[in-house]
């Protein structure tokens, strides 16, 4: 059992810290409100976002998914040396990829709703970043197999 202070007790406390004050630092850049403020105004963050997380992070996972199956379904014969169960690994890691650009994309929603110029260049730079997390998860899910 770990114990309250234990150094991996306070290891995790600094992660879940760190995690929490880069999201809030994303919300701040888009204009939401950060998490602490989220709690007392609901109300805020549901005329901010019309799309809620859950339903992006679905949507992101659901084309790195569609993406990566594209790939591996053209496999007919894989080499012995990639192991039996081989397809696992860009399974699981595109559909993350994916998941982790749309994170990007709604976390731009704000700064997307107010138009104008920031409209364009922020939908143009969560598209870019999208699309180097997808590449990254081919990259990182086909490593050792057909990336070679």
């Amino acid at each position: 059992m770990i114990k309250e202070n234990s150094p991996l007790t306070l290891k995790y406390k600094v992660l879940f810290t760190n995690f929490i004050s880069a999201i809030n630092f994303f919300r701040q850049i888009a204009g939401t409100p950060d998490l602490e403020a989220m709690t007392s105004q609901n109300n805020i963050t549901a005329a901010t976002h019309r799309i809620s997380l859950t339903k992006r992070m679905l949507q992101g996972a659901a084309i790195g998914l569609v993406l990566i199956s594209l790939f591996l379904i053209r496999v007919k014969h894989p080499h012995p040396d990639w192991g039996q169960y081989w397809m696992v690994r860009p399974l699981i890691i595109m559909p993350m990829a994916g998941l982790a650009g749309a994170v990007f994309f709604y976390l731009t929603d704000g700064i997307r709703q107010r138009g104008g110029w920031k409209k364009v260049a922020i939908s143009i730079l969560s598209l870019f970043v999208f699309m180097t997390a997808l590449w990254m998860g081919i990259v990182l899910g086909l490593n050792g197999t057909m990336w070679n």
